[in-house]
């Protein structure tokens, strides 16, 4: 059953993040916390796995249509790298 929660809420942060263009970890981690018992770094860790499979699935999508300038998203993600271990 708990699986199946997991699957909805995906589904939901999903739906509303792409209608409202607003991150999912906005909707994932408090529901993973409130809902499902996480502790609040567990939650963001996991918000955070998450984004990688949709982050190449969306990539690869705008990459299709020429939608993706290449130069700046690899300058953008050198900093956000080392900003990133910084951090």
């Amino acid at each position: 059953m708990e699986v199946l929660g997991f699957v909805v809420l995906g589904l939901a942060t999903g739906l509303l993040a792409s209608t409202l263009g607003i991150g999912g970890g906005i909707i994932f981690v408090p529901s993973l916390v409130v809902f499902f018992g996480f502790e609040q770094h567990l939650a963001q860790g996991t918000s955070v796995a998450v984004i990688v499979p949709t982050a190449i699935v969306g990539t690869i999508l705008h990459a299709q249509r020429g939608r993706v300038v290449w130069r700046v998203a690899i300058l953008v993600a050198c900093g956000g790298i080392v900003g990133g271990l910084l951090g």
